[in-house]
């Protein structure tokens, strides 16, 4: 894991402690992001139903990875 500055390193806790109790894995992924949105987090799709999508390497200490089949979120890769 790359290390953030203190503030980055706190939001990258946030992140998590908000994905902890999220229960992301199975959830629609429309309702996903409307409610990480709802708490200043982003949600970025990395593959869809198999296809792959190109990942830059910004990080976003308030960003989740996820991969989505069926339109439901099957796996959260990372924060980033």
């Amino acid at each position: 894991m790359q290390h953030l500055p203190p503030s980055e390193e706190a939001v990258r806790q946030s992140t998590q402690r908000w994905l902890d109790a999220a229960n992301a894995v199975g959830r629609a992924e429309a309702e996903l992001i409307s409610a990480a949105a709802a708490h200043g987090i982003e949600v970025r799709v990395l593959a869809r139903d198999g296809k792959h999508f190109g990942r830059r390497a910004d990080l976003r200490p308030n960003r989740i990875n996820v991969e989505v089949v069926d339109g439901r979120v099957a796996v959260v890769t990372d924060i980033g």
